[in-house]
């Protein structure tokens, strides 16, 4: 008799900010697994954003734009509904993927391959300030709390050994951006951008050229200004 461990597929992605590109890469990956039960031409796929439009072409995705911070994508073939969301974006949570009961053989190859997506667009700090242990904030927060009280208690009393604990009150600085980083980085919202990365990186490097340019008007305004200022004075003299 064989015993053999089943190991859950996990469900849940990495935090990452993706763009129609990704979604169309796993569109497509996901099209190739249903196409070997279903007729590949009745697969459809089917967009909701922000939980309040329904969208079931590219080119509506691409009309809307913008970006979304709640998205879920879901499947049919045919007449047949495959299951429920099969991506989800759900603000701050983690987005999830997960595919019908029948394709369970499949899903940990495919998983891998929707993991590895999210992967290279993930966003870093925000994975990583959740992968902290809870024990090691709670730490931070206990040595706060000690070394101020002692600061209360022991300065008023004895103001020379302040020069002694100046190390200590430095390095409370570290607990306070650490906190204050998380804090920030904990509500910033997963977002699927409807717009292909290269259409982004243009917008993006258009945006920077123009900010670059009204700081060389500006720039340029202020030494001309000086330079106005200069020679008014020497002809006054």
């Amino acid at each position: 008799m064989t015993t053999t461990t089943i190991r859950k597929v996990p469900r849940s992605l990495p935090h990452a900010r993706i763009y129609l590109d990704d979604l169309f890469e796993i569109e497509n990956l996901l099209r190739d697994e249903f196409s070997k039960r279903y007729d590949a031409a009745s697969i459809s796929f089917e967009y909701v954003v922000d939980n309040s439009i329904s969208m079931t072409t590219h080119d509506e995705l691409v009309e809307h734009g913008g970006y979304a911070t709640h998205f879920s994508l879901s499947a049919s073939a045919g007449s047949r509904f495959l299951g429920s969301a099969l991506l989800n974006f759900d603000g701050n949570s983690a987005p999830f993927f997960s595919l019908p009961y029948d394709s369970r053989e499949s899903e940990w190859a495919l998983y891998g391959k929707v993991n590895e997506i999210f992967h290279a667009r993930r966003d870093w700090l925000k994975n990583f300030y959740e992968s902290v242990p809870g024990w090691l904030i709670f730490g931070l927060w206990a040595v706060m709390f000690v070394v101020g009280s002692l600061i209360q208690i022991i300065v008023p009393k004895d103001p020379g050994i302040r020069p002694l604990l100046e190390p200590y009150l430095a390095l409370m600085v570290i607990p306070l951006v650490f906190i204050g980083l998380a804090l920030v980085v904990l509500f910033r919202k997963n977002r699927i951008y409807l717009r292909l990365a290269r259409q982004d990186q243009k917008a993006r490097a258009a945006a920077r050229r123009e900010r670059i340019g009204k700081l060389l008007w500006l720039l340029a305004g202020s030494i001309i200004g000086v330079a106005a200022t200069f020679v008014a004075d020497r002809f006054r003299r």
